[in-house]
Parts: structure tokens; sequence; C-alpha cells
């Protein structure tokens, strides 16, 4: 079971290999897609890409919304599949925390 606990300023997520890693808030990406529609994903997630390289971190959240946000999540998994295929994103999950957003873990 993944879980995130917010804890003193940083987050806990699991990654993909089952490992525990504690987050502070200035070490990862959030990419907001509220308002956006879904020919704008492509260029907000690589905009965040672009950003975690620049920080030098590597972890982002997407955040596309719950309820309303299904069409924008089905268009981030996508997008972020075709970054998988390229090596630029390692794995990418649904937040147990906030099933309104998607943690990806970089390369």
């Amino acid at each position: 079971m993944r879980k995130r606990q917010k804890t003193s300023g940083s987050d806990t997520y699991q990654n993909y290999n089952g490992f525990v890693l504690r987050v502070r808030e200035e070490d990862l990406v959030r990419v907001d897609l509220h308002h956006k529609v879904t020919t704008e994903v492509r260029s907000a997630i690589l905009r965040g890409v672009s950003d975690a390289h620049i920080k030098s971190v590597s972890i982002i959240e997407i955040i596309h919304g719950y309820l309303r946000g299904s069409v924008l999540k089905t268009a981030v998994q996508k997008e972020l599949s075709s970054l998988q295929k390229t090596n630029t994103v390692a794995n990418f999950y649904l937040s147990p925390r906030n099933p309104g957003s998607t943690i990806v873990h970089l390369t």
C-alpha cells in the first residue's frame, strides 16, 4: 500500500520499488491542471519536467482533480506513458492521499 503523510513540512511517498521516501515541499514540483483543457496537458507536464530538472528534484505531483478531473487524469496518464517510453519518467501512480493527483518519479 502506498502512503503519503504530511509531517512537519515534508511529504512521505512510497516509490515504485516499495521504498519510502520523505520529500520536503521544496524538493517537489507541483503541476496544477485545474482550469486547463486536455490540449494543455502535454505542455504543462513538459514544463513541470523542465522545472524539476532545474530544481534538481525527481518527483512531480500533477494535480488533475478527482471527479471532474477524470478526462484530465486520462490525458495525464497517456502523456506519462509516452514519457515513460522515452526514459524521462521512471514511474507514476495516483496519490494514495489524494486521488485527484498523480505522483511522478523521473529517471
